[in-house]
């Protein structure tokens, strides 16, 4: 590192993969802690057939699944990324981010769309 580098780089490369430790694990625990407690708690029913329906009796459950998966490998895939680019097989290394990139993309869009529905926000706006 030169002298007239810039630390913010340096910081962020090592507090990112700190970032989706806190996110998998406070997914963790949630769904272990909080399955029928206030965090996923529900006040209502929605008309069958809606988006909001399968939110409240499942969806929940799985787009917090989807979350912790996207986190998981977003962690596991930047490790071998920077191992990789360690040893200077740089072009290996890269297509490993660009891999936990798409993942991670693809994962947060499903998770975005999985949320929002029109159809009965009274139940579900709280959640």
């Amino acid at each position: 590192m030169k002298t007239t580098d810039s630390l913010i780089p340096y910081v962020f490369m090592t507090m990112h993969p700190l970032q989706h430790i806190a996110m998998l694990v406070s997914g963790i625990l949630l769904l272990t802690t909080q399955k029928e407690g206030e965090f996923f708690k529900t006040n209502g029913v929605c008309p069958a057939g809606t988006e909001g329906e399968a939110f409240v009796n499942g969806d929940k459950f799985k787009l917090m699944n989807y979350a912790m998966i996207a986190h998981g490998s977003a962690l596991v895939l930047h490790w071998l990324y920077q191992a990789f680019n360690f040893y200077d097989v740089k072009v290996m290394g890269y297509m490993f981010l660009v891999t936990k990139m798409i993942i991670f993309f693809i994962l947060i869009i499903q998770i975005q769309s999985g949320i929002d529905f029109k159809e009965c926000p009274e139940v579900v706006g709280n959640s």
